[in-house]
């Protein structure tokens, strides 16, 4: 399996096992690039979000050492039952339509690079490839042919297997960069959902959360503009 492969298949995989796979947003069929700018302008609304949730767990710690203090301690599992009930709601009020959003903006950029620049395979590209297969290219000639039929998935798989047949390299073209800088972008921001749902449900620290936050942020932008620079091409 090339290494085009393994990411292709790795990105399908997370989208597969992580992401609820709703229908793109009308916003994300009409507008080329709202995916990414929803992406880029979501970053401090979620880090607003992730600011109120640390300050709720705060104040959740803070009432079972209150409880820890007033009661002895074999009512403390009770009252702190009882006291996470009331905490609960609004730990959902936050983190609910913020895994709504991130799925949402996992889908848009998902659907920007596969659903609007994809082409279907023709009988002409079909014979073309026919030919290609019958001869001997160069790296450069590969390099061009994969460029050329870059938005075409099934031409695609065709010259990675001419590819390795001729034991040339094989880099998946500009829709192996666009699909993985989609991915590069959509998957911090999940990751970081992921862990600010951990913090709630599963008492995680806040320590993990806040270098997410800030790996989120640089990587986001960073893959942001690299992708609206590969888009067009």
């Amino acid at each position: 399996m090339t290494i085009y492969s393994q990411m292709n298949n790795n990105i399908d995989e997370w989208y597969k096992t992580k992401i609820n796979q709703t229908e793109p947003s009308d916003a994300a069929k009409r507008i080329l690039e709202y995916p990414i700018s929803t992406a880029v302008n979501y970053l401090p609304v979620m880090q607003a979000e992730l600011d109120r949730l640390k300050e709720l767990q705060s104040a959740f710690e803070a009432k079972k050492t209150q409880i820890e203090t007033q009661y002895l301690q074999p009512y403390w599992d009770g009252a702190i039952s009882d006291a996470a009930k009331v905490f609960a709601p609004q730990f959902e009020a936050i983190l609910s339509p913020m895994k709504t959003k991130v799925n949402q903006i996992a889908i848009d950029l998902k659907y920007m690079v596969e659903g609007l620049q994809i082409t279907p395979i023709t009988v002409e590209i079909n014979t073309q490839l026919d030919t290609l297969e019958k001869v001997d290219l160069d790296q450069e000639e590969l390099n061009l042919y994969i460029e050329q039929y870059s938005n075409i998935p099934l031409a695609l798989k065709r010259l990675e297997s001419i590819a390795k047949k001729q034991e040339l390299e094989f880099n998946g073209g500009s829709l192996r960069s666009k699909k993985e800088l989609a991915y590069r972008i959509a998957r911090p921001i999940f990751e970081t959902y992921e862990l600010a749902y951990g913090v709630y449900a599963e008492g995680l620290g806040v320590s993990a959360l806040n270098i997410s936050v800030n790996m989120m942020n640089d990587g986001v932008q960073q893959y942001a503009e690299q992708l609206k620079e590969v888009l067009t091409k």
